[in-house]
């Protein structure tokens, strides 16, 4: 099972790979790396996720940043 970060790049925003997930958060890879490394993500950072989700009308949940869905959507 993926972790919660590299869910909401993969699954969410539909990116391959943390350099195109961190162009979009405008971060470095290095640091998307960290947070799938340690499943987490700084709450400084959260509101650029959110925001780029909007930009790219993707229905957010913030849910997500705190666990992973189950297969089917419902939440862990």
């Amino acid at each position: 099972m993926t972790g919660r970060v590299a869910h909401i790049r993969k699954h969410v925003f539909g990116c391959e790979t943390q350099a195109a997930f961190a162009a979009i958060i405008k971060t470095s890879q290095a640091t998307v790396s960290r947070w799938e490394q340690w499943d987490r993500i700084p709450g400084t950072k959260q509101e650029a996720i959110r925001a780029a989700a909007r930009k790219r009308r993707i229905a957010w949940d913030d849910r997500w940043f705190f666990s992973v869905p189950k297969r089917g959507g419902a939440m862990a």
